[in-house]
């Protein structure tokens, strides 16, 4: 197999997975981007998310709310972080940012950083888990993009 070849597998392979990865995320349903959020994903055991989630609707600007306050959290603990830039190149948006070193002392006894879990867990993991079941795309969006994507990947079979 070609070079070419395996690339187009690999890619034909990771756009199948995200395919099941985004419908296994809650069903294959309407998105609630044309709606609000389920009740069930507006709640939170902490106050700081549970008020971005109120409204049944994750707005951009809260996204960033709550990954600033993640930020100041792990820079009150000590742990180290990169600036957190937003990239639009996905679907949906996220917001990147490395994590660490962690202290030594922060470090739980499987490994994982347990601080810097914390932070994450208080100030943006319900937000972010809303974000992407609110952002998921439609099953008719979903389709008409795995139709574009034949159309398009036939056409440049059909070239060679």
């Amino acid at each position: 197999m070609t070079n070419v070849g395996a690339n187009m597998l690999r890619s034909v392979a990771s756009c199948a997975f995200v395919l099941v990865l985004l419908m296994s995320v809650d069903g294959c349903g309407e998105s609630p981007r044309e709606g609000r959020l389920p009740q069930d994903r507006r709640e939170s055991e902490y106050e700081f998310q549970r008020e971005l989630l109120a409204d049944g609707v994750v707005t951009a600007s809260e996204l960033e709310q709550a990954v600033l306050a993640n930020m100041a959290c792990l820079d009150r603990k000590g742990i180290r972080h990169s600036k957190p830039i937003y990239d639009e190149s996905n679907a949906p948006p996220v917001w990147n940012y490395d994590v660490g070193p962690v202290p030594t002392e922060q470090i739980g006894p499987d490994g994982s950083p347990t601080e810097a879990d914390k932070c994450y867990e208080e100030f943006q993991r319900d937000v972010d888990s809303a974000w992407v079941l609110q952002e998921q795309p439609s099953e008719a969006e979903m389709q008409e993009r795995e139709r574009e994507a034949s159309l398009h990947t036939g056409g440049r079979d059909r070239g060679r």
